[in-house]
């Protein structure tokens, strides 16, 4: 039986994560590509345009002009940023999608690349509208503060009522050593993933976590930590998808605590 070729395997998760009419736009001969590749598994280019829903960008809406090579993913796909936003700002979105790509070594990019733009698009939204509210005072006071001591580590656990994609999987593996996180992720039913790195960092990861869109995605657990990790870097995907494993790790972690409340366990 014929499988789906990469770039098609992508577009379709894609599609899947942007259900909503309107979102995921493809043209007749985009469409006709797409249903060729998903039946035959024949490389070939693919293309479409991404109308992400509920994101802005200074205020104004942001698409993502799709173009997947037929090298696709051994090749970079060409993914151009749209928006009425100032120039700016539309040319660091820009930035961020082709570095996510960049990093992606020739393995299948283009969830992780969309969840990476939204995230900054998130990001620099929110900041535009804490630089309204800001006092002036408080803004030059931060500005002339002195050198910031190393961030200490944070583990997060998250849970979800599963982790089955090939894609996702992937976008959580390379996404947490874009970011310098470490820990272990579980797929299957329920599927689940241990974090640690910087708050920063681990608050870019949860957003570019929650962009993939599940069926059942939560925070179970945050544990504060020192400057030391006591996860292993860069995370790592554990092996089957028996909880057994994940809590041993865990235990030797010195993270059991975390992981048995997070998922209502009793503490020993």
């Amino acid at each position: 039986m014929n499988s789906c070729s990469e770039a098609a395997e992508d577009l379709l998760a894609l599609q899947a994560c942007y259900p909503e009419a309107g979102a995921l736009v493809l043209t007749p001969a985009e469409e006709q590509a797409l249903v060729l590749q998903s039946k035959t598994g024949l490389a070939g280019e693919l293309g479409a345009t991404l109308h992400i829903p509920d994101v802005l960008a200074s205020g104004e809406p942001i698409s993502l002009n799709i173009s997947l090579p037929i090298a696709y993913p051994r090749e970079w796909p060409s993914l151009t940023v749209h928006s009425a936003a100032p120039r700016d700002v539309t040319a660091e979105l820009q930035a961020v999608v082709k570095t996510t790509a960049e990093a992606s070594q020739g393995l299948p990019c283009l969830l992780a690349c969309v969840a990476a733009l939204v995230a900054a698009a998130q990001d620099l939204q929110s900041s535009t509208e804490q630089q309204k509210d800001e006092n002036p005072v408080e803004a030059d006071a931060r500005s002339v503060k002195g050198p910031e001591s190393p961030d200490p580590m944070c583990c997060r656990l998250f849970w979800f009522h599963h982790i089955k994609s090939l894609t996702k999987r992937k976008v959580i593996v390379q996404e947490a050593k874009n970011l310098e996180i470490g820990g272990f992720s579980k797929p299957g039913f329920p599927g689940v993933i241990v974090a640690e790195g910087s708050l920063a960092a681990l608050e870019g990861y949860t957003a570019t976590l929650r962009a993939l869109r599940w069926s059942a995605m939560a925070v179970r657990g945050e544990e504060a930590g020192g400057l030391t990790r006591r996860l292993p870097l860069p995370l790592r995907e554990v092996a089957g998808e028996g909880m057994g494993e994940l809590a041993s790790l865990c235990r030797g972690a010195g993270v059991e605590a975390l992981f048995l409340s997070a998922l209502k366990l009793p503490t020993v």
